[in-house]
C-alpha cells in the first residue's frame, strides 16, 4: 500500500519523507497512529471503511504533513490488509487503533492516557473489543492475525509499544457531552443535571458509592452507583505546569459533534408494551416498574455507557440512579460467565450490561416481560436480519410530557428526529483532551497528546464531510447515514446536553432534509423516504411501522436457546400471561395462570422447563398439549415446536411456558405465580377485590379511546387481593415453589402479603418495614427512591438514619398492603402491627414510641416532646401518635398510661412535662379497666375509620 499511497497524493506542506514514531502517538513504522476509546454506539461507521476514507480533493495532515487527493476516487487511509506494514520510506497512513467500550469509559481511558494514569486498572481491558483497522484482535468474532493487549505496558514512561500493544488514547468517541460523563460536587437528586450540583453522584439513600467509574463498573446487588468526580480531568501543576487548565476540570475537554444518532426504548413483544411517556420511563429506569406497580424485568446499561446516559438524562432522570432491576449486572453468576447472564436460565441477569447489541439486546429478547435501552443501530441488529425475525424487538414510541394528555406519541424514525418531535436523540461527539499550551483558551485549541496535528486533521476531517453534502459514495457523510446517524446540518432542532432545551439549528441546511424544510418550522415533504432516498432513510425506520406491528416478528420467533427444541413464538401465545387468551394481560388472568400451572406440573411432560437439547435421549415434549387446562385456553392454535406452521388446537407446553416464564429462567412455576400476582394484577380502578373472591369478573377494560397497550401503564395494580387469592388457592407445590428461601421447610409464606421483606417470615421486623414508610405512596418516585432497608432485611430505624452502609432497596409495591398505593397508620401498619394474627404473634405495643418492645417513660418522654404539634397528614407511632388520629394529644397519653409496663405518678412525669403539667395528666388517668375498654374500642374503630378522617 505504502508506495501506491505516496504516488496518488500530492504534497502541500513538504516535511521528512519517511513518517518516524515520536512522542505519545508511538507509531508503528511507516503508519501514524490515531489510538481510539469509547462508543458502542458508533461501532458501525467506526469499523467501516468511510471512517478513513479520504475523497477526491480533500486534504489530510499525517505527522506534519499535509496531503491532498487528487487521484479521482477515494483513497482508504487505513487499508485492513496492512496493519503491519513493511517499514520503508514513503509510507503514509493510519493505524486505527480503537477499543470498543462505553462512552464514558472511552472518555476515561483518554484521562488515563494523557492526563492520569492511576484512574484506570489497564489489566482489565481484553483484546476482544479492541480493532485495528477494522480488524478484530485475535480471540474475537472476527478474528485477526494479530492479538492486542490494550495498555499492557501501563503506560509507562516512552511506551516502547509493540504490534500486540494499544498506543495511548489520543481521542474518545462519544455519545455524551463531556459534562455528562462526570459527577459534580452537591447534594444528589434523581432531578440533577449535568454541570449542576449533586450530579452523577447517584442515590444517597443506598449510602456510599464504595467505587466510582470506571474502577468497577460492576458493582454488586443494591449498590450505589456514582460516577467519577470532574476533577479527574483537571491537568496538575507539577506534570502540566500552572495555568487555568490546573482546576477547570471537564473544561478541559472539548466535545465536537459529528452525527446525531437515537435512542430507543425497547421492549419484548410479551410485555404488550407500545408506548411511554416521561415519567413511565423515569419509573422504569429508577425502579423496574411502572408508576402503577407493574412490574417489568428492566434491563441497563452500565453507568459508563452512553446510551445509559442519553435514555436516562433525556426523560429527566440522573443517569446514576437509572439503576433498573439492580441485579449485580455482568458480573459473575452461578455459572460464572457473562454469557449465562443473557441467556434463559437460573443465571439471566438484567442491570448494568457492557454493550448493547450483545449484551443488553439478547436479554430482552430472551425476556418474554423484558425493556431496555439500545442505540437504533444495535436495536436494528447489524448482525443480521435473521436474528432480527427469530428474535425481535419493539422500539416504543416516546412522548415527553409527564402525563399522556392530549400529546402525540412519537416514533424514532428520521422525520421526528430532525424536527426535534422524538426526544431521546443525542449528538455523536469524539472528545479530546486541550492542550496546555498558548492556544489552550482559543476557539480550536489543540489536541494533547497529537504528533504533528496528525489526530486534530482526522476529526478535522471527518467533521467537515459530515457537514457536508453526502453525495460522494464512500465518504465518511454517506457512511454516517448509512449507519443510522444523521447529519448535523440535517437538524432542524438541536441541544448542548441530553435533556437540555431544544433550539433552532443554526447550522441547518434544507438541501441535506427535506424539500421545504427550514430551521423555524417543520418538514412540509410527506415522508421520512425522500431523506436522500428510501435506502438511507430506512437505516432511521424501526423494524415495524408501529410498535403493535412486531408480535412473533417477521419469521417465526423463538423461545429457547437452542435451534431444536426452542418453543415458536406465535401469533396466538405470543402475549405474556394473556391466559385467558383474549388479548391482554390482567387480573382475570391469575385464576388460568394458576390452573394452567397445577395442569403443565401434572401433565408428565418432562417437568415443567422448556427442554433442552441434550442428545439423543431427551423427548421433545414442548408441543404436547396440556390436558386440563382452562377451556379459554381449548381453542387458540398451538404451536407443533418445529418450523412449519403450527397446527396444534389447544395449548401445548411449549404455549404455557412462553406465557408464565416471568422470570426468565426457562420454566413455569410456582414463582412465576407469585411474580404474576405482583406485578400484573391489573384491573380498572374503583373495584373492591379480597382474596377470597373470584379473579374472573376483574379486568382492564379497553376502549377505542383507550388502547390495551396504555391500559397496562394506566390501570390499577391489586397487588394485595391477588397475593391472598393465591395464598388461599395455590397448591403446596406451588407455594413450594414460590418459597424465597428455599431451605425454609414451611411453605405458609409464599404468598402472603405480610412477608413485606420477603426473607420467608412474618415477623416484627415487617412490621415496623411498614411503620418506616408510613405517609409514602409507590406512585411517588422520590418516595420509592428513599426507601431503603438493611441487607439484611430488617428495617433501619429512624435514630440509624446517619448510617451508610449496609442498605439496599425496598419495593414500597411490597409495603403497601390495602391497594391504594399510600402506606398510612390507619389502614396499613394497624393491619399488620396491632393486630396480632398477621405478624406471627409478634404484636407490637400501641405505646411502644421506641420500637424497643417496651412501654415505659422512654416513650413518654418522646410523646412529651412532640405533644401539641400541628395536625400531621401522615404520623407515626414513633412520635406519639398512638391512635393514628393525625394529632398528638392526650388522647394518645391515655393509650400509653394503659399499656406502660410499670408504675408511674407524678413525680416520675415531671422532669419531661413539669411538675403541674405531671400532675394534670395523673389525674386524667381513669380505673384500669375502663381505660383498657376505651383504648381497645379505640384501635378497633380506628381499623374501620376512613384515611384522612
Amino acid at each position: 500500500m505504502s508506495g501506491k499511497l505516496h504516488s496518488r497524493f500530492l504534497i502541500i506542506a513538504a516535511a521528512s519523507a519517511a513518517l518516524v514514531s515520536t512522542g505519545l502517538a508511538a507509531d508503528t513504522p511507516g503508519f501514524t497512529t490515531i489510538s481510539l476509546s469509547g462508543s458502542t454506539a458508533m461501532a458501525n461507521f467506526t469499523r467501516s471503511n468511510a471512517i478513513t476514507n479520504l475523497v477526491n480533493g480533500a486534504s489530510i495532515t499525517i505527522n506534519g504533513t499535509t496531503y491532498t487527493n487528487t487521484s479521482g476516487s477515494n483513497i482508504q487511509l487505513a487499508p485492513s490488509g496492512e496493519i503491519v506494514p513493511t517499514v520503508g520510506a514513503g509510507n503514509a497512513g493510519y493505524r486505527i487503533e480503537w477499543h470498543e467500550q462505553g462512552s464514558v469509559e472511552g472518555i476515561f481511558e483518554l484521562l488515563d492516557s494523557q492526563v492520569n494514569d492511576n484512574l484506570l486498572n489497564n489489566t482489565t481491558y481484553n483484546a476482544t473489543n479492541t480493532w485495528v483497522n477494522r480488524n478484530q484482535a485475535a480471540g474475537g468474532s472476527r478474528s485477526a492475525p494479530f492479538a492486542l493487549s490494550p495498555f499492557a505496558d501501563g503506560f509507562t514512561t516512552g511506551r516502547g509499544v509493540s504490534v500486540a500493544q494499544m498506543n495511548r488514547v489520543q481521542m474518545a468517541i462519544s455519545d455524551v457531552a463531556a459534562p455528562q460523563g462526570f459527577s459534580k460536587a452537591g447534594t444528589s437528586s434523581y432531578t440533577a443535571t449535568p454541570g449542576t450540583g449533586g450530579y452523577g453522584k447517584g442515590n444517597s439513600a443506598l449510602g456510599s458509592a464504595t467505587t466510582a467509574l470506571p474502577a468497577n463498573t460492576l458493582l454488586t446487588t443494591q449498590k450505589r452507583f456514582a460516577l467519577q468526580d470532574e476533577s479527574a480531568a483537571n491537568l496538575d501543576a507539577g506534570t502540566f505546569g500552572s495555568g487555568a487548565w490546573n482546576n477547570a476540570g471537564v473544561n478541559n475537554l472539548e466535545s465536537k459533534k459529528v452525527a446525531i444518532s437515537a435512542t430507543l426504548f425497547v421492549a419484548n413483544p410479551g410485555t404488550g408494551l407500545e408506548r411511554l411517556n416521561r415519567s413511565d420511563a423515569q419509573f422504569m429506569q429508577a425502579t423496574g416498574r411502572l408508576g402503577n406497580g407493574a412490574d417489568f424485568n428492566v434491563a441497563t446499561r452500565d453507568v459508563g455507557s452512553g446510551t445509559r446516559n442519553v435514555a436516562s438524562l433525556n426523560v429527566g432522570l440522573d443517569t446514576t440512579f437509572a439503576v433498573g432491576e439492580n441485579d449485580d449486572g455482568n458480573s459473575n453468576g452461578s455459572g460464572g460467565f457473562v454469557t449465562n447472564q443473557t441467556t434463559i436460565g437460573s443465571d439471566i441477569r438484567f442491570s448494568n450490561k457492557l454493550s448493547g447489541g450483545s449484551h443488553l439486546r439478547p436479554t430482552v429478547q430472551n425476556s418474554r416481560m423484558g425493556f431496555g435501552h439500545l442505540g437504533i443501530s444495535d436495536y436494528k441488529n447489524a448482525g443480521g436480519a435473521a436474528d432480527d425475525g427469530s428474535r425481535p424487538l419493539r422500539a416504543l414510541d416516546y412522548n415527553n410530557a409527564l402525563t399522556d394528555g392530549s400529546g402525540t406519541f412519537y416514533g424514532p424514525n428520521a422525520r421526528n428526529i430532525i424536527e426535534g418531535n422524538y426526544a431521546l436523540f443525542q449528538n455523536q461527539s469524539y472528545v479530546t483532551v486541550k492542550a496546555n499550551d498558548a492556544n489552550y483558551a482559543t476557539a480550536n485549541p489543540n489536541i494533547l497528546g497529537d504528533v504533528g496535528g496528525t489526530v486534530l486533521s482526522f476529526r478535522n476531517y471527518v467533521l467537515g464531510q459530515a457537514a457536508s453534502t453526502p453525495n460522494i459514495s464512500g465518504s465518511p457523510a454517506e457512511g454516517l447515514l448509512a449507519s443510522s446517524f444523521i447529519l448535523p446540518a440535517m437538524m432542524i432542532k438541536q441541544k448542548s446536553v441530553d435533556g437540555g432545551v431544544l433550539t433552532n439549528n443554526p447550522d441547518f441546511d434544507a438541501k441535506l432534509a427535506y424539500a421545504g424544510a427550514s430551521n423555524t418550522g417543520t418538514i412540509n415533504a410527506p415522508a421520512p423516504d425522500s431523506l436522500l432516498g428510501s435506502t438511507l432513510a430506512d437505516a432511521f425506520k424501526p423494524l415495524a411501522a408501529t410498535p403493535a406491528g412486531v408480535t412473533k416478528g417477521s419469521a417465526l420467533s423463538r423461545y429457547g436457546n437452542d435451534t431444536n427444541n426452542s418453543i415458536v413464538i406465535t401469533d396466538n401465545n405470543y402475549l405474556f400471561g394473556d391466559f385467558n387468551n383474549d388479548g391482554k394481560r390482567d387480573f382475570q388472568d391469575l385464576k388460568n395462570a394458576r390452573l394452567s400451572q397445577q395442569a403443565l406440573a401434572a401433565a408428565s411432560l418432562g417437568g415443567v422447563a422448556w427442554n433442552q437439547n441434550s442428545g439423543s435421549g431427551i423427548i421433545v415434549t414442548n408441543a404436547t398439549a396440556v390436558p386440563g387446562t382452562p377451556t379459554a385456553l381449548s381453542s387458540m392454535l398451538g404451536q407443533n415446536g418445529s418450523t412449519n406452521a403450527p397446527t396444534i388446537t389447544g395449548a401445548t407446553k411449549g404455549d404455557l411456558i412462553v406465557k408464565g416464564d416471568f422470570d426468565a429462567d426457562g420454566d413455569f412455576d410456582g414463582k412465576d405465580l407469585y411474580y404474576l400476582a405482583r406485578g400484573t394484577s391489573l384491573a380498572d380502578a374503583g373495584l373492591t377485590l379480597t382474596g377470597a373472591s373470584d379473579p374472573d369478573t376483574a379486568q382492564l377494560t379497553s376502549t377505542t379511546a383507550s388502547n390495551v397497550a396504555d391500559r397496562y401503564r394506566a390501570g390499577k395494580l391489586y397487588k394485595n387481593a391477588a397475593l391472598d387469592y393465591m395464598q388461599a388457592n395455590t397448591t403446596d407445590q406451588q407455594k413450594d415453589d414460590a418459597r424465597v428461601v428455599p431451605t425454609l421447610t414451611g411453605r405458609g409464606n409464599a404468598f402472603n402479603k405480610f412477608d413485606v421483606n420477603r426473607d420467608g417470615v412474618v415477623n416484627k421486623s415487617d412490621a415496623l418495614i411498614v411503620h418506616e414508610f408510613i405517609g409514602s405512596n409507590y406512585t411517588n418516585l422520590q418516595n420509592q427512591l428513599d426507601a431503603v432497608i438493611k441487607l439484611d432485611g430488617t428495617p433501619l430505624n429512624e435514630a440509624a438514619h446517619t448510617s451508610l452502609q449496609g442498605r439496599k432497596s425496598i419495593s414500597l409495591v411490597d409495603v403497601e398492603l390495602t391497594d391504594d398505593g399510600l402506606i398510612d397508620f390507619n389502614n396499613d401498619f394497624l393491619l399488620i402491627g396491632m393486630t396480632g394474627g398477621n405478624n406471627g404473634g409478634s404484636v407490637l405495643l400501641p405505646a411502644d414510641a421506641n420500637l424497643d418492645d417496651f412501654v415505659d417513660v422512654g416513650d413518654f418522654a418522646i410523646w412529651a416532646q412532640n405533644v401539641g404539634s400541628p395536625e400531621q397528614a401522615f404520623d407515626k407511632l414513633s412520635r406519639g401518635d398512638f391512635n393514628g388520629d393525625h394529632f398528638i394529644d392526650v388522647a394518645d397519653f391515655g393509650i400509653w398510661a394503659q399499656y406502660v409496663g410499670t408504675a408511674f405518678n407524678a413525680a416520675t412525669l415531671a422532669p419531661y412535662v413539669g411538675e403541674a403539667r405531671a400532675q394534670e395528666l395523673v389525674a386524667l388517668v381513669p380505673e384500669p379497666a375502663s381505660l383498657a375498654s376505651l383504648a381497645i374500642a379505640g384501635l378497633m374503630t380506628l381499623r374501620r375509620r376512613r384515611r384522612g378522617l
